[in-house]
Protein backbone atom coordinates (compact mmCIF):
# COMPACT_ATOMS: atom_id res chain seq x y z
CA UNK A 1 0.00 0.00 0.00
CA UNK A 2 1.03 3.55 -0.93
CA UNK A 3 0.83 6.57 1.00
CA UNK A 4 -1.98 8.27 0.12
CA UNK A 5 -4.06 4.82 0.85
CA UNK A 6 -3.09 4.41 4.14
CA UNK A 7 -3.70 8.13 5.18
CA UNK A 8 -7.37 7.58 3.74
CA UNK A 9 -7.82 4.22 5.59
CA UNK A 10 -10.46 4.79 8.40
CA UNK A 11 -10.89 2.69 11.23
CA UNK A 12 -14.25 1.76 12.61
CA UNK A 13 -14.68 3.64 15.90
CA UNK A 14 -17.01 1.44 17.85
CA UNK A 15 -16.97 -2.06 18.85
CA UNK A 16 -18.56 -4.86 16.22
CA UNK A 17 -21.49 -5.90 18.27
CA UNK A 18 -22.91 -2.01 17.63
CA UNK A 19 -22.59 -3.20 13.80
CA UNK A 20 -24.52 -6.60 14.43
CA UNK A 21 -27.15 -5.52 16.48
CA UNK A 22 -27.51 -2.86 13.96
CA UNK A 23 -28.41 -5.90 11.43
CA UNK A 24 -30.60 -7.49 13.90
CA UNK A 25 -32.24 -4.53 14.26
CA UNK A 26 -32.41 -3.49 10.79
CA UNK A 27 -33.33 -6.93 9.38
CA UNK A 28 -36.44 -7.65 12.47
CA UNK A 29 -37.89 -4.23 11.13
CA UNK A 30 -37.90 -4.99 7.68
CA UNK A 31 -39.01 -8.27 8.13
CA UNK A 32 -41.80 -6.90 10.24
CA UNK A 33 -42.54 -4.36 7.48
CA UNK A 34 -42.59 -6.42 4.91
CA UNK A 35 -45.27 -9.44 6.49
CA UNK A 36 -47.47 -6.53 8.08
CA UNK A 37 -47.94 -4.49 4.95
CA UNK A 38 -49.94 -6.42 2.31
CA UNK A 39 -50.30 -3.61 -0.40
CA UNK A 40 -47.66 -3.17 -2.74
CA UNK A 41 -47.94 0.64 -2.46
CA UNK A 42 -47.25 0.32 1.55
CA UNK A 43 -44.11 -1.84 0.56
CA UNK A 44 -42.72 0.75 -1.77
CA UNK A 45 -43.57 3.48 0.26
CA UNK A 46 -41.64 1.88 3.40
CA UNK A 47 -38.43 1.34 1.49
CA UNK A 48 -38.40 5.04 -0.30
CA UNK A 49 -38.84 5.58 3.48
CA UNK A 50 -36.01 3.69 4.22
CA UNK A 51 -33.88 4.70 1.84
CA UNK A 52 -34.47 8.17 2.77
CA UNK A 53 -33.25 7.85 6.14
CA UNK A 54 -30.53 6.03 5.50
CA UNK A 55 -29.15 8.55 3.06
CA UNK A 56 -29.86 11.27 5.55
CA UNK A 57 -27.86 9.26 8.40
CA UNK A 58 -25.26 8.29 6.99
CA UNK A 59 -24.56 11.55 5.91
CA UNK A 60 -24.45 12.79 8.74
CA UNK A 61 -22.17 10.22 10.17
CA UNK A 62 -19.30 10.81 7.49
CA UNK A 63 -19.85 14.73 7.66
CA UNK A 64 -17.24 14.58 10.16
CA UNK A 65 -14.48 12.49 8.61
CA UNK A 66 -15.13 14.72 5.13
CA UNK A 67 -12.65 17.11 5.67
CA UNK A 68 -12.10 19.88 2.60
CA UNK A 69 -8.72 21.08 2.66
CA UNK A 70 -8.61 25.17 2.52
CA UNK A 71 -6.05 27.44 0.98
CA UNK A 72 -4.11 28.95 3.88
CA UNK A 73 -5.43 26.70 6.23
CA UNK A 74 -2.01 24.56 6.49
CA UNK A 75 -0.48 26.51 9.15
CA UNK A 76 -3.31 27.38 11.41
CA UNK A 77 -3.66 25.10 14.44
CA UNK A 78 -6.65 22.69 15.19
CA UNK A 79 -8.96 23.53 17.09
CA UNK A 80 -9.97 20.65 19.27
CA UNK A 81 -12.56 22.23 21.87
CA UNK A 82 -15.67 23.91 20.92
CA UNK A 83 -16.89 27.27 21.64
CA UNK A 84 -19.08 27.66 24.62
CA UNK A 85 -22.19 29.36 22.77
CA UNK A 86 -21.81 26.41 20.65
CA UNK A 87 -21.63 23.87 23.18
CA UNK A 88 -24.58 25.61 24.95
CA UNK A 89 -26.17 25.18 21.08
CA UNK A 90 -25.44 21.97 21.12
CA UNK A 91 -26.72 21.14 23.74
CA UNK A 92 -30.16 22.46 24.03
CA UNK A 93 -30.66 20.67 20.32
CA UNK A 94 -30.12 17.95 22.08
CA UNK A 95 -32.55 18.33 24.90
CA UNK A 96 -35.40 19.40 22.33
CA UNK A 97 -34.77 16.67 20.24
CA UNK A 98 -35.06 14.25 23.07
CA UNK A 99 -38.16 16.09 24.82
CA UNK A 100 -39.62 16.89 21.34
CA UNK A 101 -39.16 13.93 19.61
CA UNK A 102 -41.19 11.49 21.60
CA UNK A 103 -44.50 14.27 21.41
CA UNK A 104 -44.23 14.17 18.21
CA UNK A 105 -44.37 10.25 17.49
CA UNK A 106 -47.54 10.30 20.00
CA UNK A 107 -48.83 13.01 17.99
CA UNK A 108 -48.26 11.38 14.42
CA UNK A 109 -50.41 8.49 15.99
CA UNK A 110 -53.35 10.31 16.14
CA UNK A 111 -53.03 12.09 12.70
CA UNK A 112 -52.05 9.34 10.93
CA UNK A 113 -54.00 5.87 9.72
CA UNK A 114 -51.92 2.96 11.69
CA UNK A 115 -50.08 1.88 8.44
CA UNK A 116 -48.39 5.06 7.83
CA UNK A 117 -47.29 5.14 11.14
CA UNK A 118 -45.93 1.87 11.30
CA UNK A 119 -44.06 2.75 8.09
CA UNK A 120 -42.51 5.64 9.65
CA UNK A 121 -41.35 3.83 12.99
CA UNK A 122 -40.57 0.77 10.97
CA UNK A 123 -38.44 2.91 8.37
CA UNK A 124 -36.62 4.71 10.23
CA UNK A 125 -35.28 1.75 12.87
CA UNK A 126 -34.24 0.08 9.34
CA UNK A 127 -32.87 3.20 8.54
CA UNK A 128 -30.70 4.16 11.17
CA UNK A 129 -29.58 0.15 11.45
CA UNK A 130 -28.53 0.61 7.89
CA UNK A 131 -26.69 3.59 7.82
CA UNK A 132 -24.74 2.64 10.90
CA UNK A 133 -24.04 -0.68 8.51
CA UNK A 134 -22.78 1.61 5.44
CA UNK A 135 -20.50 3.63 7.82
CA UNK A 136 -19.06 0.46 8.94
CA UNK A 137 -18.50 -0.95 5.40
CA UNK A 138 -17.31 2.57 4.25
CA UNK A 139 -14.82 3.20 7.46
CA UNK A 140 -13.15 -0.45 6.78
CA UNK A 141 -12.80 -0.04 2.90
CA UNK A 142 -14.22 -2.79 1.72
Amino acid sequence: MNKTSKSRQRRYPFAISRVFLNVITSALATFLALMFLKENLLRVHFVISTSFVTAIVFILKIRPLIRVPVSGARNKPKKTELPDRRRSFLLLLTLMAVIVFPFLLFLSALIFEPAIWFILIASTASGIGISEILFYIYCENW
